[in-house]
């Protein structure tokens, strides 16, 4: 279709959907870092593409804890950094958090696929409930 045609279709109300520039940069902008809050003293701090990609991981650790889903709450960086915690399960090595125990982990992938990590996770998680 020329470009004097497709300008006629549009000033009659025609739309025409193509991806903006705007929204790649919107999403290389988002920062990477994602923090749930899971009840009100129980932080985990992660990459987003990680989560993205183990989607359950959350939600079961809420409900080992005796938690609902709905406890879940996910909260900015400046949030997480203001409060104090029981426990945070950190996968952000570079971050400080207040916090009476903290978990440190190299990346979600590793914990999951090292039988060991995960034994010691769920040991640590049975004794807070």
């Amino acid at each position: 279709m020329s470009e004097s045609g497709l300008q006629k279709l549009q000033r009659l109300g025609y739309q025409f959907w193509s991806p903006k520039s705007v929204n790649k940069e919107a999403l290389n902008s988002k920062e990477t870092e994602v923090f749930f809050l899971l009840g009100k003293k129980i932080l985990i701090t992660g990459d987003l593409n990680e989560f993205n990609k183990y989607f359950r991981f959350v939600p079961s650790i809420s409900r080992v804890l005796g938690m609902a889903d709905l406890d879940i709450k996910e909260i900015s960086k400046t949030e997480a950094l203001e409060k104090e915690y029981s426990l945070i399960i950190d996968f952000v090595q570079d971050l400080s958090f207040k916090s009476k125990k903290t978990l440190k982990f190299d990346s979600l992938k590793l914990l999951l696929n090292d039988a060991k990590l995960k034994k010691d996770l769920f040991s640590e998680l049975k004794e807070l409930s």
